[in-house]
C-alpha cells in the first residue's frame, strides 16, 4: 500500500476498520503532531477516512485553532492558524456546488441541518455563513 507524504498508508482504503483506524491516526497526527506533519496532510487524507470529509475537515479547522489558541510552550501558534484557513477554504469549497446548482441543495437540503449544527458546535463561521448562503 502506498504511502502520503505524512506516512500515512493510502490507496483507496476500503474496509470500515482501515478508514476508522486512519481517522483516528490523523486525529492524533493533528492534535499532537507538529507543524510540518500536519501541513503534509492533504484533501485527499481527509476523503479517505470514515466519516464524512466535510465533517472531518470542520474538525481539523477546530482542533487546529484549538491548538493555535493554546497558551505555553506551542510556539507555531500563526502555523496553526494557517494551516486552519487553510483547511476551512477547502470545506467552504466542498459546500460552493450548492450556491448555484437548485437540484443539489433539494436532494442536499435534510444534511445541511447537520452541517450547519455541526458547524455551530465547532465554532465554523466561514462554514455555517456558507451554508445559509447556499440556501
Amino acid at each position: 500500500m502506498a504511502e502520503s507524504e505524512d506516512g500515512i498508508e493510502l490507496n483507496s482504503l476500503d474496509g470500515e476498520k482501515e478508514k476508522k483506524d486512519f481517522e483516528k491516526e490523523l486525529k492524533v497526527k493533528i492534535q499532537y503532531g507538529d507543524v510540518d506533519e500536519i501541513s503534509r496532510i492533504t484533501p485527499k487524507d481527509l476523503t479517505e477516512c470514515k466519516s464524512n470529509a466535510l465533517f472531518t475537515a470542520m474538525k481539523m479547522t477546530f482542533e487546529l485553532r484549538q491548538r493555535a489558541d493554546k497558551k505555553g510552550p506551542e510556539p507555531d501558534e500563526d502555523e496553526f492558524n494557517k494551516i486552519a484557513q487553510s483547511v476551512d477554504e477547502f470545506t467552504c469549497s466542498l459546500l460552493t456546488p450548492l450556491k448555484s446548482n437548485t437540484e443539489r441543495r433539494r436532494v442536499f437540503a435534510d444534511s445541511l441541518d447537520d452541517v450547519m449544527d455541526t458547524a455551530i458546535e465547532l465554532e465554523q463561521k466561514k462554514v455555517n455563513k456558507h451554508v445559509l448562503i447556499s440556501l
